[in-house]
């Protein structure tokens, strides 16, 4: 049972100067079936849609899209320029289930990260009436990071 990666995201070995993780080499195994593996470019929706589903019950999604029925399909549409552009700018980690289904996803960044191309744009148009929320939402995250460079744990999700 391997606990600990041999090498950090970028391949080197842990500890080095920056150690801040940006690619992984190495699986990292707890049990015979857990593997994180990065996700391909072909299953972005199907992370963005865990995602949706795994945050939708949360009070700050129904503060952000306060339409409990269209709730799900606004994340979605909002998480899925995100999710896209961490395969580009960061790492977007899965874990599949022992059906083989994804079971739980990470989206990492690499921090400072380039805004993702068109996304106030993108916000309008995904988020209709609910652009502003979000709005508040980043500018209030985006305040939390440090200023130093770091890797960024975006979005966490575990399928219900």
């Amino acid at each position: 049972m391997t606990l600990l990666p041999t090498t950090d995201r970028t391949g080197a070995p842990p500890g080095r100067a920056t150690g801040y993780p940006t690619t992984r080499h190495h699986p990292f195994t707890v049990d015979s079936w857990v593997r994180v593996r990065q996700a391909a470019p072909g299953e972005v929706p199907d992370v963005a849609r865990l995602v949706a589903v795994a945050f939708e019950p949360l009070d700050v999604c129904g503060w952000l899209v306060g339409d409990h029925i269209n709730r799900r399909s606004v994340l979605s549409g909002y998480l899925l320029p995100s999710v896209l552009h961490a395969l580009s700018h960061g790492v977007v980690d899965v874990v599949d289930g022992p059906d083989g289904v994804p079971l739980a996803v990470g989206v990492w960044f690499n921090s400072p990260c380039p805004p993702v191309p068109g996304h106030d744009a993108l916000l309008a148009e995904t988020c209709g009436p609910w652009a502003d929320n979000f709005r508040a939402l980043e500018e209030a995250m985006d305040g939390a990071h440090p200023i130093r460079p770091h890797a960024h744990l975006a979005f966490m999700a575990v399928r219900p």
